[in-house]
């Protein structure tokens, strides 16, 4: 165990089968974390942009597909160098600045996301997320706006998992798993619910639904 980390600070106690199920359905209804479910839908809801609706529409985006063959690789290479330099980045600073996981982080994950929803809603076609189009966007669809989303992505899906496990392990004390086995529910349901309206869903709504989630 690592001195000074957040699992130090908050020693977990073993619990039987029964009371571990016991704990896990009161977490979920404890007012703590009532009061961060935006914080967990706003979290599923990320995760499912990152998987499923920005890479769909970029091999739906007839312009992006023709012109880049390879772009889902080249999506996933990019989303690879974020988390990375978020490696690189975000530990120097949790060691400079004291409980940097919680609230800064959170609002630096806060802003990447909606800087992400953003460029996305502008430089990827509309319709793209649900069917092949041929349309272009505000700003015309480029690898480099591709390549640039990416690597914010994976900033800030690293971001985002790091800043919601400081959060679980302070949030109750000495129930940090059945915090985070809670927090993945609502994550969980969230995600499934944009997933299965996705077909119905436009890039711009996706994107009004996520800044409204996330703000």
């Amino acid at each position: 165990q690592v001195d000074d980390s957040v699992s130090s600070e908050n020693p977990h106690v073993k619990l039987a089968l029964k009371d571990q199920l016991g704990a896990v359905s009161s977490a979920l209804v404890n007012p703590f974390i009532l009061m961060l479910i935006p914080r967990f839908l706003s979290h599923g809801l990320f995760i499912s942009f990152m998987m499923n609706v920005y890479p769909t529409s970029l091999q739906y985006s007839t312009i992006l597909a023709t012109n880049y063959p390879m772009i889902t690789a080249y999506y996933a290479f990019a989303m690879c160098a974020g988390t990375i330099l978020s490696g690189l980045i975000i530990p120097p600073l949790n060691r400079a600045f004291y409980d940097f996981g919680l609230r800064p982080m959170y609002y630096v994950t806060a802003i990447l996301q909606l800087i992400i929803y953003t460029i996305a809603a502008l430089t990827v076609p509309n319709r793209s997320t649900a069917e092949p189009t041929s349309e272009s966007s505000f700003f015309e669809p480029r690898l480099s706006w591709v390549i640039m989303v990416s690597i914010l992505m994976g900033f800030a899906d690293s971001s985002n998992t790091a800043s919601s496990s400081v959060i679980c392990s302070r949030l109750i004390p000495g129930r940090a798993s059945h915090t985070y086995s809670a927090a993945r529910l609502y994550r969980g349901v969230a995600a499934s619910t944009i997933f299965l309206c996705s077909p119905i869903l436009t890039m711009k709504m996706h994107s009004i639904i996520l800044i409204f989630i996330t703000v």
